[in-house]
């Protein structure tokens, strides 16, 4: 058994003092705590192995602000990885080698940064930030390396990340600010580099894959290309941490890639958005990043400077160049300010302002004004800029974020980074002559000696690269983007498609000189155009009118030989303007699927079918019938499909058209001829037989001067088709709006003698269908029309057929003709069993008088036997009676020539008639 240790229960230390002995109540007792040891921040940098830049400022804070920028943004994309930056971005905070993605969610929820993390793709930049507390940094710095150094870019993620691209580019349209930049750098360098989307399109979500991710993860983030800062944190920590990041994982090795130039275009860019406001900007090109002329344009833009109408406080710039001359000056002002834009290799100077949408011009012309005064610049207003510029500056610094956001730009782009404070030194130390010289030789240098008109007729020197807007939507305005995007069209350069349609200009805009970029693509049959529009939101229903090119015709242009023609319609009229059937419908398909309106009526009252027809395109007609086009569609003008398929000679195309149920009649309020007139004028007889044998009216003929198809034929002495109409039941007795028969168009038409002999075969046709001889025309009968004109022949005829008649009896003597027959059959007389004779219901007594029935005498050898029954005026009953009358007069051997209805005749008609 052990001993327990010695123990001492009592314990005397030496005597210490009560040092609060003797102290009142009205002191305090507790210790004051010891002065904090302030050390000044101060910038530091370090550059690891691999050639990774890391750089940070000690403000003691106790939120710490890490970013890791990537010199890799918009700005190095190529045609075939359009918006991969941004793609890249969204793949930011996602699943690594270390952790998948919901770990790293709820890591960064446990280190209070899920809300301040954050990743954004800029046009030179992308850039990795969160915010957490300081002793927390350890933890983030793996996290940050872990987005460029071992991404895993799984396919479900990718995926659902696509579904951040509409969503940013909501967010882009709801930020007018945001959006007038965007569009003054798509207008500013049209087409490349600084030009480019920020943003993703719709477009992109083709190749928006893993292995376009990582390969534009290889090519550009090595970290030569990558800058870690860090703010309010020990450098020495920072650095160590991050070079331990990378200790497990070997690097990207750095690509030779090459660096495009930023080329000034210039231009202008209008997009009609949801602002009640109108925001404009007026740009032009600037110095680069770290230039010797920054100093000077940061003046220029002090001296500016810019306001609102709605907050006057302290520093709201009240007494700058642009609220004196601007905004108190244009009470329809909101407001205006100034602005630079500094790159690696170019800038943007300018000025930005909302107005009222129709003051628009006049904001524009102030601020011009504004850029021209800067010629002339006074040391008060100079000094004062300086002050202002400096104190922009120094509130910069003291902002965490903003001054994160300076020193990674500045050593991505240069290398090197000066503070603000240095940067104030360099301005104090400008002397006022060397200041007014600087700022005098750099707006001498972007003024032009060519003046640009205002709408006051006033000449105003503006920048030479300025484009001036005079008003956001004139139509007079030049449209540059729309002149190349056409050129892309025609030259069916599909990459620089899709560059200029990854900008959000309105691809439905047109001016005097072009026309929608739609029509276009339509016209030079590019399927694949036609698709990339579509998908940008191209107007398929937009009635478009104006001249288009046809290059069949002879006229010289600038890019070719074109002709003009005028044309109107929306995106399937014009579809169907072109005969090519394999492109033509392909593109006829795109269009209907996107749901374009396939009876629209465009403003000559055509329809896209109606088209197809004039252009004698089956395939399209096919295709359109098959979306339910209505073939009976039309204006007021008788435009209807079957009209313009018999004026265009398409015999298929009006069996397919009739076979779709279309109306061989025009519409009552047609001006223009009926479809079976007008094939009659066309002398297309197979037009006529289709047309009849789907039941057209063949007594309306057109509507000026209420001609028929029969007196149109018998005008034109067209044989056969009398025979068709006359067949078809047409009237021959009907008169024009003179009073005209076909009976006198017959008699009065043609001039030479062969003419004649036709001409009386269709009196004669006329005559045996039961013309009425008697029908006159200003009170001239046929007879005495043929005389009138010398045609002895027709008049000699008629006349005979007129005395014919006139001897025929009535129904009242038919016992006693009856009764003559049999009379010489007992006889034996040889005429009394005539071979043909004449029984004959006439139709020139409709209403509710009887039909007058004749006769032939038994005499009469050489009538003829005509049964012509009008069915729609009577109901016909017991036609055995006719029969067997007729029989009984003229022997066995009758024949029936019938028209109409002949199942039966009435017998409260013919009272007389006995068997």
């Amino acid at each position: 058994m052990m001993e327990l240790p010695d123990y001492s229960f009592y314990e005397f230390k030496e005597h210490e003092p009560n040092p609060y002995q003797g102290t009142t109540l009205d002191r305090s007792i507790l210790l004051d705590p010891p002065a904090p040891v302030l050390t000044p921040p101060k910038f530091e940098f370090s550059k690891l192995e691999n050639g990774m830049k890391i750089a940070s400022i000690d403000k003691q804070g106790l939120t710490a602000r890490l970013g890791l920028y990537v010199h890799a943004g918009s700005r190095f994309e190529v045609p075939g990885n359009l918006g991969v930056a941004h793609m890249a971005a969204l793949m930011g905070f996602r699943s690594t080698a270390h952790l998948s993605h919901l770990r790293t969610v709820k890591t960064l929820e446990q280190l209070g940064a899920h809300l301040s993390s954050s990743a954004t793709a800029g046009r030179e930049e992308i850039a990795y930030q969160v915010e957490l507390q300081r002793e927390y940094m350890p933890l983030a710095v793996p996290l940050l390396v872990g987005n460029v150094l071992f991404p895993r870019l799984l396919p479900w993620e990718v995926k659902a990340a696509q579904s951040d691209v509409p969503t940013a580019k909501e967010a882009l349209v709801k930020d007018p600010d945001t959006m007038v930049s965007e569009l003054l750098h798509k207008a500013a360098y049209c087409n490349n580099t600084l030009g480019l989307s920020t943003l993703a399109s719709e477009r992109s979500m083709s190749y928006f894959t893993p292995e376009t991710i990582r390969g534009f993860l290889l090519d550009h983030f090595a970290p030569e290309r990558m800058v870690f800062v860090g703010v309010n944190v020990a450098h020495s920590e920072l650095s160590k941490w991050v070079m331990r990041s990378f200790a497990d994982y070997n690097a990207i090795p750095l690509k030779k890639r090459e660096e495009k130039k930023a080329q000034y275009t210039g231009g202008d860019m209008r997009l009609e958005g949801a602002s009640p406001y109108c925001h404009l900007a007026l740009g032009f090109e600037s110095t680069a990043f770290g230039q010797a002329e920054l100093a000077p344009v940061a003046l220029v833009q002090a001296l500016l400077g810019g306001g609102s109408a709605v907050y006057s406080g302290i520093g709201s710039g009240l007494t700058s160049r642009l609220s004196t001359q601007v905004l108190r000056q244009s009470p329809y002002v909101e407001s205006c300010a100034a602005f630079n834009t500094s790159y690696s290799d170019s800038g943007l100077f300018g000025v930005y302002g909302v107005c009222q949408p129709e003051k628009a011009s006049d904001m524009a012309m102030a601020m011009a004004s504004a850029l021209k005064g800067l010629s002339s610049v006074s040391k008060e207003e100079l000094a004062k800029a300086k002050a202002i510029l400096k104190g922009k500056m120094f509130r910069q610094a003291d902002n965490d974020s903003e001054l994160m956001q300076d020193m990674g730009q500045q050593l991505l782009l240069t290398g090197k980074y000066g503070s603000a404070a240095e940067f104030g030194k360099i301005i104090d130390g400008v002397s006022e002559a060397e200041a007014v010289l600087g700022v005098t030789r750099f707006c001498q240098r972007l003024l032009s000696p060519e003046g640009v008109e205002l709408p006051d007729g006033t000449e105003l020197k503006l920048p030479c690269r300025l484009h001036l807007v005079k008003v956001m939507f004139d139509a007079e305005a030049t449209c540059g983007l729309q002149g190349q995007l056409e050129e892309a069209i025609q030259g069916n350069d599909l990459a620089t498609m899709e560059v200029l349609l990854q900008s959000p200009m309105d691809p439905n805009h047109t001016c005097p000189r072009h026309q929608s970029a739609l029509r276009t693509a339509i016209f030079w049959q590019s399927l694949t155009a036609v698709q990339m529009l579509i998908e940008a939101s191209a107007d398929l229903n937009r009635v478009e009118t104006g001249l288009v090119g046809h290059p069949f015709f002879s006229h010289k242009g600038d890019k070719g030989t074109f002709a003009a023609r005028e044309s109107s319609g929306a995106a399937l009229h014009h579809a169907c303007d072109r005969r090519t059937s394999t492109s033509c419908n392909g593109i006829l398909h795109a269009l209907i699927h996107a749901r374009a309106d396939v009876n629209l009526v465009n403003l000559n009252d055509r329809t896209p079918l109606h088209n197809a027809i004039i252009e004698g395109n089956k395939g399209a007609v096919e295709v359109l019938l098959k979306a339910h086009a209505d073939p009976n569609k039309g204006g007021g003008k008788g435009l209807t499909s079957a009209f313009l398929a018999v004026q265009h000679y398409t015999v298929p195309l009006l069996e397919t058209l009739l076979d779709a149920r279309a109306n061989p009649n025009s519409p009552g309020t047609s001006i223009e001829p009926q479809p079976l007139y007008m094939a009659c004028q066309r002398n297309a007889l197979e037009h006529m037989q289709l047309l009849i044998n789907r039941r057209a009216d063949v007594d309306r003929g057109e509507a000026e001067f209420g001609e028929s198809s029969l007196h149109l034929a018998c005008r034109m002495g067209a044989i056969d088709q009398v025979k068709l109409l006359i067949v078809a039941r047409a009237d021959v007795d009907c008169a024009n709006s003179a009073g005209a028969t076909p009976l006198h168009a017959a008699c009065a038409s043609g001039h030479q003698k062969q003419d004649e002999a036709r001409q009386l075969k269709i009196v004669k046709l006329l005559a045996d269908a039961g013309a009425d001889m008697a029908c006159k025309k200003d009170g001239v009968t046929a007879a005495q029309l043929a005389e009138s004109v010398r045609r002895e022949g027709i008049a000699s005829f008629l006349k005979r057929k007129a005395a014919s008649m006139s001897s025929m009896t009535s129904i009242e003597n038919f016992n006693a003709a009856e009764a003559s027959a049999e009379a010489c059959t007992e006889a034996g007389h040889e005429l009394a069993r005539p071979k043909r004779a004449v029984l004959l219901l006439s139709r020139r007594d409709k209403g509710t008088k009887r039909l007058p029935l004749y006769v032939p005498q038994p005499t009469d050898y050489h009538a003829i036997l005509v049964l012509r029954i009008c069915m729609y005026v009577y109901t016909l009953t017991d036609g055995c009676e006719v029969t067997a009358a007729a029989k009984k007069i003229l022997g066995s051997k009758l024949s029936l020539a019938a028209y109409g209805d002949v199942h039966s005749v009435a017998r409260s008609s013919m009272p007389g008639l006995k068997r």
